[in-house]
């Protein structure tokens, strides 16, 4: 099992993150560098962003497809609420794995 933050700040501060054009492809890498290491249970820990646009969309939906071609599993976390509120508004909840917390996302892992 991999647990990857989205810190694209490489000083190690705690950030706030927008994913947007500037920043997706960063999204896209960490999670496809999971998946190529062989993991086939990811968290991906959204906590730092707060703002997210289309292209944001796009990058989760490649990660998601990224899961699906490898038959593994992603599971997407911490989500801030104006970033959950998009995911409403766009119907994406239906399409991504989400939990409140990587401690949620570790027991659904260790449930099946």
């Amino acid at each position: 099992m991999a647990i990857t933050p989205f810190e694209p700040s490489s000083d190690g501060e705690n950030v706030s993150v927008e994913l947007d054009i500037n920043t997706n492809q960063t999204l896209v890498n960490k999670v496809n560098d999971s998946f190529d290491n062989g993991h086939k249970k990811v968290i991906l820990n959204i906590q730092n962003i707060s703002y997210i646009d289309s292209s944001g969309l796009w990058a989760f939906d490649e990660c998601n497809k990224k899961a699906k071609q490898n038959k593994a599993k992603l599971i997407i976390t911490n989500a801030q609420p104006d970033v959950m509120r998009v995911f409403e508004t766009v119907k994406f909840v239906g399409r991504l794995n989400l939990s409140d917390s990587i401690e949620m996302a570790i027991a659904t892992f260790s449930n099946k």
